[in-house]
């Protein structure tokens, strides 16, 4: 492969790492969201969350019941890949939609952050290494009604 088709590659699968955590947290499927993370990654979430990105899996499913459905989306990813192809750094904005039916009076919560990114290649597979969530704001409303 020549080095822009392997940069194109590397891109695309580092991207992916991004829409894969996403459908992993609305799924509540800790085997996808681990699957994006080395096993020795770390996760800061500020407030919520500062260690080991696989237990914050852990710690961040169960608490998901007060919040559901909900709907994270990502857009704006920048990623710089290093010169030896192995270690790169990103940005991804971020909006996550949590429509919480579960409480007395159901409203909808939109988050809006940033995820800072590090990425690490091993054996040809990219995965996260190294992640912070930088909370820009939120917005509290009613829940929309279905569309039938």
């Amino acid at each position: 492969m020549t080095l822009a088709l392997t940069t194109l590659s590397d891109l695309e699968e580092i991207r992916d790492l991004a829409r894969r955590f996403c459908a992993g947290l609305d799924r509540e499927d800790a085997d996808v969201l681990r699957s994006v993370f080395w096993p020795d990654a770390t996760d800061d979430h500020s407030w919520l969350f500062c260690g080991r990105a696989w237990d914050f899996v852990d710690m961040i499913l169960p608490q998901r019941a007060r919040v559901r459905p909900t709907l994270h989306v990502v857009s704006n990813h920048t990623i710089d890949v290093d010169a030896m192809g192995s270690r790169a750094a990103g940005e991804v904005y971020c909006v996550g939609f949590q429509f919480r039916h579960a409480l007395a009076v159901p409203t909808t919560r939109v988050v809006v952050g940033r995820y800072l990114d590090e990425y690490e290649k091993r054996e040809d597979e990219w995965r996260i290494i190294h992640r912070q969530y930088i909370l820009e704001g939120t917005f509290v409303g009613a829940v929309p009604e279905a569309r039938s």
